[in-house]
């Protein structure tokens, strides 16, 4: 089962905020490699966002400093605490393990030798570790000592509703080596100007995503080409996949590293070209320099799996398929664009009501299973399901009387000027 994408490049501006340029911040990929590097540097503050399993006995790291999230591996417990121990322990200051469920992991770095250790023994939102994160980081830039920091953080999160629990471990005080002082302006976070805005509501694709990492991944394949010759959201999927690759971190991050055909250039780096059948004679000449480039890639789109044999010279063009939605996926669209809660009365028809009342808002499990079938008629079409729910809500949402499928059938309506 696919893991939930955290929202990482979130999370590194919130912090930088809050400490407010105190502390210069390195980003890496969390991996085997790079967290027992950060964990045996003495004095080190290090904040690592990942995923657990198993109940927080297992935790989910990428295979290296290259990667592009196309790998993912558990760590067990014991073989985590193996690394961990070797060589004399871990002598960093202070460890944030935002992960859910990781009292176990917190532990076996606490035991290790980490100082003080920051972690979350229950389930936790994304968005609401790091309001956490940013709350102590901000209380400890103001120059409160951790478990002030920590308690500060830990409260406000209960009063803006936080369920989650947070967890310290600490050995000894541990407060910033010097006094704050005057507050200094922050540099804006560097954007990504040669990127296009991801889609709203963008959902599923994780097999296709892979794929495409993958390959991204194999330097020695220049060309990977997403194909479909119908509109399944090749142009949706590219910006997705563009802001995943380029994100802080990751080996397509920074100036230059990532752009799409139409807004700029990536000399060395990954060139995204929406359309490849439709490119001028400029452009194809444009891409076929970018390819002569050591180290450059390029990630195209195209209705014609044939569409990349000008581009190929000695290259084998990768070609991943896009299918339709699956029906989980199409039916996770569908609630995502509605703007109200769906009641009975809209996915149960009157005579199947029986003593329920109508006006029930349905849980999303119950709307999973109830919308899988009617959902079939959008035959897994992005563009249709986001067309016919925007209709629906531009008519005011009004009930649908168990005949959501009908909504894939209604004439839309004309755009106003």
């Amino acid at each position: 089962t696919p893991l939930p994408r955290l929202g990482i490049d979130s999370e590194i501006e919130a912090i930088e905020e809050a400490l407010g340029g105190i502390f210069e911040i390195q980003v890496q990929i969390a991996s085997v490699l790079s967290l027992n590097q950060a964990v045996i540097e003495d004095g080190l503050w290090v904040h690592c966002s990942a995923h657990s399993l198993q109940g927080g006995r297992a935790l989910i790291v990428e295979d290296g400093e290259d990667s592009l999230g196309e790998h993912a591996h558990a760590v067990p417990l014991p073989a985590l605490e193996k690394l961990l121990r070797a060589g004399g322990g871990a002598r960093c200051a202070f460890l944030f393990l935002s992960a859910c469920e990781s009292e176990h992991l917190a532990a076996a770095f606490f035991r290790a030798g980490v100082r003080n250790v920051i972690y979350c023994p229950t389930q936790v939102h994304d968005r609401r570790a790091r309001d956490f994160a940013s709350g102590l980081y901000a209380a400890i830039a103001a120059g409160l000592g951790l478990r002030q920091a920590f308690e500060k953080a830990r409260i406000a999160a209960e009063v803006r509703g936080d369920e989650a629990q947070y967890g310290l471990m600490a050995s000894a005080p541990l407060q910033l080596a010097e006094s704050p002082g005057a507050p200094r302006c922050l540099p804006p976070v560097p954007r990504r100007p040669s990127l296009k805005r991801r889609v709203e509501d963008f959902v599923g694709r994780c097999d296709v995503v892979r794929a495409v990492l993958f390959y991204l991944g194999m330097r020695q394949r220049r060309i990977v080409l997403l194909h479909c010759d119908r509109p399944l959201g090749r142009s949706a999927l590219l910006k997705e996949i563009a802001h995943l690759v380029s994100a802080r971190g990751r080996r397509f991050a920074g100036p230059g590293r990532c752009a799409f055909l139409d807004t700029g250039e990536a000399p060395g780096g990954l060139l995204v070209a929406d359309d490849l059948e439709t490119l001028t004679e400029e452009e194809r000449e444009r891409v076929r320099r970018h390819l002569q480039v050591e180290g450059a890639q390029l990630l195209a789109s195209s209705k014609a799996r044939s569409a990349a044999l000008a581009f190929e010279d000695d290259s084998k063009t990768m070609v991943v398929e896009l299918n339709p939605l699956r029906p989980l996926e199409a039916v996770d669209l569908f609630l995502k664009r509605c703007q109200r809660q769906l009641l009975a009365e809209d996915v149960v028809k009157p005579a199947d009501l029986g003593a329920r009342d109508p006006k029930d808002e349905v849980p999303r499990d119950e709307l999973l299973r109830l919308l899988v079938a009617p959902v079939r008629e959008f035959a897994g079409v992005p563009g249709r399901i986001r067309r016919a729910v925007d209709d629906w809500v531009f008519r005011g949402s009004p009930t649908l009387y168990g005949e959501v499928a009908k909504l894939a059938h209604r004439p839309t309506l004309p755009t106003l000027p």
